[in-house]
């Protein structure tokens, strides 16, 4: 796998699907590609992950370090991406993935492969219970990761320039291989800093009372009368004009869909 193997892959992407560049699943997958590609050509990291002629513990060793060089690289390219279109992202997947990819690739897939292979004879069930209960182990490493303090960084929005901003200085970092690469943490960093530095933002359930207020990247729950919403710490009028699909889509998720019926009352 080259850069230029997965820039003709987007290329085909684009020509079939020219919007799928806006979208969230393009970006997220291209960008996490990239980032491992242009990670693993890096000369360094391409020598310090190797295979060489040494122990089997010193073998998992490097194999262990290398997935979790490889997770921080990828949690690192895709927080922009995810904040900016889920407005969350996830800290410790990195870590969650030195489990998680071998348990894939070693249990999961084999065990789905042979009960898709024994289904032709009648003899896959074993084999697909199996597989439900490794998938099993695998959400349940996923929910506990996820539980961890800190597990999530969350952020209300980010304004276009602050994300395009973070884009062109991760991808400039990426496809360059000289030192001018640095170049890009630039605008990256730039980018970060404004989104960071937006006002806080609130969202409001008329008919619950219940405020939800982003304060930098926690999220802190407030309470005021029904008809309420917490501006600057003090309980004012809500103003249905003030609305946002981000604000619809909160209270849809703490609320389900009498939360955000609501909103509209």
């Amino acid at each position: 796998m080259t850069l230029r193997l997965v820039a003709t892959g987007a290329l085909v992407v684009l020509l079939i699907w020219p919007r799928s560049l806006v979208g969230a699943s393009f970006q997220l997958s291209f960008a996490a590609i990239t980032a491992i590609v242009a990670l693993h050509e890096h000369p360094r990291v391409r020598a310090a992950t190797m295979r060489r002629d040494e122990g089997v513990i010193a073998r998992l060793i490097r194999g262990i370090l290398s997935l979790l060089l490889t997770g921080i690289v990828v949690e690192l390219v895709l927080a922009p991406i995810a904040l900016f279109h889920f407005h969350k992202s996830g800290l410790y997947g990195a870590l969650a993935n030195v489990v998680a990819i071998p348990l894939t690739t070693f249990i999961v897939m084999p065990l789905e492969a042979l009960a898709l292979l024994l289904d032709t004879i009648g003899l896959g069930a074993p084999f697909w219970w199996a597989t439900g209960q490794s998938l099993d182990l695998l959400l349940w490493i996923a929910r506990n990761v996820s539980t961890f303090p800190g597990a999530v960084a969350t952020l209300p929005s980010i304004s276009s320039v602050a994300f395009g901003a973070m884009l062109s200085g991760g991808l400039w970092i990426l496809l360059w291989r000289s030192a001018p690469r640095w170049f890009g943490l630039l605008p990256f960093a730039g980018g970060a800093l404004l989104a960071a530095t937006l006002p806080n933002r609130t969202c409001s359930s008329v008919e619950t009372g219940a405020i939800l207020r982003f304060v930098s990247m926690t999220v802190t729950w407030h309470y005021c009368a029904p008809g309420l919403e917490i501006i600057c710490g003090r309980c004012l009028p809500v103003d249905p004009a003030n609305l946002t699909l981000l604000s619809i889509w909160t209270v849809f998720q703490e609320h389900g869909a009498a939360g955000t019926s609501a909103l509209y009352r």
